[in-house]
C-alpha cells in the first residue's frame, strides 16, 4: 500500500491523513488516530481536547489515568490557577499559532513550573514531563487542541512540531465530519473488568475498563462538561439494573434474557456484561464481576488489515467504500470515476482475495 522505500514516518503520515477521510466523525476515530500519531512523532501518550467557543467541552486522553485527574483540572485550575503558569486554556484557543512546546508557552520559569501544583496535581500523576500542543482551526474557527506528552527529559523537536503542523488540516478535516451512528461496527482490542456491589456502587475497575466507562458513559451530546463540572464515574443505570436483577437468576426469579447491557454513542459500540462472583456457589452473591468491550467502526479494523497486504493506494479506497455500503454510483462519485470504471475497479478487488460478494469481500478481509 505503500512505498518499500518510505521512511517509518512518511507511512504514518499517510495512515493518518487516510484515518481522517473515512468520514467517521471525531470522537469515534480520535482513539485511533491519537495512538497512529505515535508513529509519526514518538511520545509517551496524546491528548485531543474538544471546544465549543472557546472552551473546553469534551476530551479524550489516551492516558488510563486521565478520568482520576480530570475533576482536579477542572474545579482548580481550568482557567483559573492555570493562569499562573500559562495562558488560560480559553486565552489559549483564542491565541495560539502553530505547534508549541513547554518553553514557548510557561510564564514562569522551568523549574517554578515543575514546583508548582499545577504540575504535581496534574502533569506529574500523568508522568507528563514535556509536551507539544497544535490548536486545530477550521479557517478561523477553533475545534480543539491535540497534545502530545513525553515523560522523560526528550525535548520535541522543530521537525516535529512542523510534522505535527503539517497533518493539522486533516485532523480539522476529520473533526469537522458528522459521522454515521449507524456505521456497522465490529469487535475492538478495548476491554477492561469492573467489580461492583449488586446495588451498581463500583468496588474496583481495571484501567482500561475505567477509560472505556468514562466513553460509554459520556452520551450522545457534544459536550461533557455542560455546566463546567466533571463527570462521576459510575455506571449506566441498564448495568445497575442487571446488578440488581442478577441474584434473580439464583433464587429461581424469571430473567428473560442473559444479564447483557448494550450501547451506542458517538465513541462507537459498547457491550456490558454481569457476572455472579462468590465461587460458584449457590448463595446470594457478594459481588458481581462486568467486563466492558468496546466496538470500533468496520473501516477502521479493515484499514488496519490492509496495512499488511500489498494492495494499490485506489484498492483500499475500493475496500473501503465496499465495506462501508456505497454503490457503484457512490463508489464512482467518491473516486471521480465512470460507474462502468468503479465497476471495473470492484471486480479487480473481488479477483484480488478470490471473492464474488461484498459480504465474502468483508468476511474475508475481517479474518486476516
Amino acid at each position: 500500500m505503500h512505498s518499500v522505500n518510505a521512511t517509518p514516518a512518511a507511512r504514518a503520515e499517510a495512515r493518518i491523513q487516510q484515518l481522517c477521510c473515512l468520514g467517521l466523525g471525531g470522537r469515534m476515530l480520535m482513539p485511533a488516530l491519537l495512538e497512529e500519531l505515535h508513529h509519526l512523532i514518538p511520545s509517551y501518550s496524546n491528548v485531543f481536547f474538544w471546544t465549543e467557543n472557546d472552551q473546553f467541552s469534551n476530551l479524550y486522553d489516551e492516558n488510563p489515568i486521565f478520568p482520576q485527574i480530570v475533576p482536579v483540572y477542572i474545579s482548580e485550575f481550568y482557567n483559573r490557577r492555570e493562569r499562573e503558569v500559562f495562558l488560560s486554556f480559553t486565552q489559549s484557543m483564542r491565541g495560539e499559532r502553530g505547534a508549541q512546546g513547554i518553553d514557548d508557552l510557561l510564564k514562569v520559569e522551568k523549574t517554578a513550573f515543575y514546583r508548582h501544583d499545577f504540575y504535581n496535581l496534574i502533569y506529574r500523576p500523568l508522568n507528563y514531563r514535556h509536551f507539544i500542543r497544535l490548536v486545530v482551526r477550521e479557517s478561523t474557527r477553533a475545534l480543539g487542541r491535540v497534545h502530545l506528552c513525553r515523560a522523560d527529559d526528550r525535548e520535541f523537536t522543530a521537525q516535529d512540531r512542523r510534522r505535527l503542523a503539517a497533518i493539522a488540516p486533516f485532523i480539522a478535516h476529520a473533526l469537522t465530519a458528522s459521522g454515521d451512528l449507524d456505521a456497522p461496527l465490529v469487535e475492538s482490542p478495548d476491554s477492561g473488568v469492573i467489580i461492583a456491589e449488586p446495588s451498581g456502587h463500583i468496588v474496583n475497575v481495571s484501567a482500561q475498563a475505567r477509560q472505556l466507562l468514562w466513553m460509554a458513559s459520556g452520551g450522545d451530546a457534544d459536550t461533557a462538561y455542560p455546566s463546567g463540572e466533571p463527570r462521576d464515574l459510575r455506571l449506566p443505570e441498564g448495568v445497575c439494573r442487571l446488578c440488581r436483577q442478577l441474584q434473580g437468576v439464583f433464587n429461581e426469579q424469571e430473567f428473560t434474557a442473559p444479564p447483557v447491557w448494550q450501547r451506542r454513542n458517538a465513541w462507537g459500540g459498547f457491550t456490558f456484561r454481569v457476572y455472579w462472583l462468590n465461587n460458584g456457589l449457590p448463595e446470594p452473591a457478594s459481588l458481581v464481576g462486568i467486563t466492558i468491550r468496546r466496538e470500533e467502526p468496520l473501516p477502521l479494523k479493515l484499514l488496519r488489515r490492509m496495512e499488511q497486504l500489498p494492495l494499490s493506494g485506489r484498492q483500499v479506497q475500493v475496500c473501503l467504500l465496499l465495506a462501508a455500503g456505497h454503490s457503484l454510483a457512490a463508489i464512482g462519485e467518491r473516486l471521480d470515476v465512470s460507474k462502468h470504471t468503479a465497476d471495473y475497479h470492484c471486480r479487480e478487488v473481488y479477483a484480488r482475495f478470490d471473492v464474488h460478494t461484498r459480504g465474502e469481500l468483508i468476511g474475508k478481509l475481517a479474518l486476516l
